[in-house]
């Protein structure tokens, strides 16, 4: 996910039901105001989408990267062989995020001890990848005026990308690939993302062989740019005439990179052979 969201609302029968059998996470754990963050995938294990996940009376309310909506409409309508669903975008909700650090020391407290609080049609919640990572707001356009005053903004941008990767977050728009990303090669296990322990859901097999086999080659991780300037995105990174992993997204001084997991040392220097760039591992 990145930062430009919709949030669209599911109605239906068994939706508990229908969701275990299509998304990576245990829907089981949508209890007393728990958020879960989850993903689809393709019947190989590739990466689809990645939302985050509400549950509010009888429906779900997923919250994703704007650009997804329709997709996800899509493969909703497409595995509900009987049409009991119904799938509606709040198109009058906001949505913006505040660094954990940033929060009321109240809004923390409750947050802390009800997982998610409800304000008329409005919901602050935990970012569930990492703790103490972000808080997320979901706003009804009707009822800013009723949030507290420091609730109403969000974090700029530039603090949210530098915070997302210094916590070795991917933005799923531009660090994965469509149908060809593997989500364990972008730390979903690490992020909350996958139950190992649900049954089956579309691309499961695939993704349980790769984490018990342990065969994984390229992990996500941070690295920190300490001479010249980081490669495009998507270059592959080429140090002593060896690849080393594929640059993904960066802020400031700070970026992801996709590295081969041999390269994955604390504090390591690798010296890019044709950008003359130097990174540190993170």
């Amino acid at each position: 996910m990145n930062f430009k969201t919709k949030i669209i609302k599911i109605e239906g029968k068994n939706l508990e039901g229908f969701f275990q059998n299509l998304v990576t996470n245990d829907i089981q754990l949508l209890k007393n105001n728990q958020v879960l963050y989850s993903a689809m995938l393709t019947p190989q294990g590739k990466f689809l989408v990645d939302f985050i996940i509400l549950k509010e009376g009888d429906c779900f309310l997923i919250e994703a990267n704007y650009k997804d909506i329709n997709e996800i409409k899509n493969l909703i309508t497409k595995y509900d062989l009987r049409q009991s669903l119904k799938i509606s975008v709040l198109k009058d909700f906001n949505t913006h995020c505040i660094i954990y650090s940033d929060l009321p020391s109240d809004i923390k407290k409750d947050l802390v001890k009800f997982n998610t609080i409800k304000n008329n049609n409005s919901f602050i919640l935990l970012d569930p990848r990492k703790n103490k990572y972000l808080a997320r707001i979901w706003m009804n356009k009707k009822d800013i005026p009723s949030l507290p005053l420091t609730l109403t903004k969000g974090s700029s941008n530039k603090q949210l990308e530098l915070e997302r990767i210094k916590n070795s977050i991917p933005d799923s728009l531009i660090d994965l690939e469509k149908e060809k990303s593997f989500i364990l090669n972008f730390n979903f296990d690490k992020l909350n993302a996958i139950s190992f322990k649900k049954g089956c859901y579309i691309g499961q097999e695939n993704t349980s062989r790769q984490n018990y086999r342990g065969k994984i080659k390229y992990l996500l991780n941070t690295v920190e740019l300490i001479k010249g300037s980081f490669p495009k995105i998507n270059t592959e990174l080429i140090s002593e005439k060896q690849k080393v992993g594929v640059m993904k997204s960066h802020s400031e001084k700070y970026g992801l990179a996709l590295l081969k997991v041999e390269n994955i040392i604390k504090d390591k220097i690798l010296t890019l052979d044709e950008q003359n760039s130097k990174l540190k591992v993170i």
